[in-house]
């Protein structure tokens, strides 16, 4: 919600706008969901979005899909997205990033094992080792065109370390309990 409510502030327009919100789960829903323009739905983005709902939306802003999807699952969601025929924005993390500053008092922050151990979660899920060029050859193949990608380093930010760093905390937060989650699926699976 306060992305779209920065949209409409940020860049104000005479027309009406109308966001459609699409999750996996009701959880990343806000509690306060009676904005007029805010539409929220569930929806699994490895299945075909419903007939009704193709060319229906001029931009799909996909984000941080990094922990969700599978190396094999990307094409497959961006082709659906396809079905919009708009235009798609996809924010992500590559997570070659993470763990590459070469300043030691950074490598040795406890919030860095929680980060390895995310990584390392997602290794073993399976994961694109490149999310940002895995998306950009999943748009090639879905017939995209005019591509651009953009490589934005929090690093060469200072003014925005801090709220960052917050926001890197309910990442991890969330991420922490997804890998924790498959690992005991795998475990149970293991023992049927």
């Amino acid at each position: 919600m306060k992305y779209f409510k920065y949209l409409d502030t940020t860049y104000p327009t005479d027309n009406k706008r109308r966001y459609h919100d699409f999750d996996i789960s009701d959880k990343q829903f806000p509690k306060d969901s009676s904005h007029d323009t805010i539409q929220l739905s569930l929806h699994n983005c490895l299945e075909p979005f419903p007939a009704e709902r193709h060319g229906k939306y001029d931009l799909v802003h996909v984000r941080l899909m990094v922990a969700a999807l599978k190396e094999s699952d990307y094409k497959h969601v961006v082709a659906n997205i396809a079905e919009q025929e708009g235009h798609l924005q996809w924010e992500d993390l590559g997570r070659s990033y993470f763990l590459t500053n070469p300043e030691k008092h950074y490598q040795e922050l406890p919030s860095m094992n929680t980060l390895r151990l995310c990584i390392e979660g997602q290794i073993n899920a399976g994961p694109s080792r490149d999310v940002p060029a895995t998306v950009v050859e999943a748009a090639k193949s879905a017939g995209f065109t005019n591509i651009s990608k953009y490589d934005f380093r929090i690093r060469d930010k200072p003014e925005l370390w801090f709220k960052t760093e917050e926001w890197i905390d309910r990442v991890l937060e969330s991420l922490t309990r997804i890998f924790l989650k498959r690992k005991r699926d795998a475990a149970g699976k293991d023992s049927d």
